[in-house]
């Protein structure tokens, strides 16, 4: 149940992320992308170092993911 429910929460997050960058990209995908990604540096540094971290930790467990997931949602508040 809680891989489920970490999954359910995963595509919410990529959802809302990919309707964010649906509504700047005007025909082109890439520009569109690097638009959205420029107009938003601090959400993309965060994300690298949350990811980072998880990396650098070397647990390969639920709880880290979970945990990523939540940080995703906490970046995606402030957008």
């Amino acid at each position: 149940m809680e891989r489920d429910a970490l999954l359910d929460e995963f595509m919410t997050h990529r959802g809302t992320l990919t309707a964010d960058v649906l509504q700047v990209i005007d025909g082109e995908v890439e520009q569109g992308v690097e638009r959205w990604l420029s107009e938003r540096p601090e959400f993309v540094e965060n994300w690298h170092r949350v990811i980072e971290e998880a990396q650098r930790s070397g647990i390969q467990e639920f709880s880290l993911y979970s945990m990523t997931c939540r940080k995703l949602g906490d970046l995606m508040r402030l957008l």
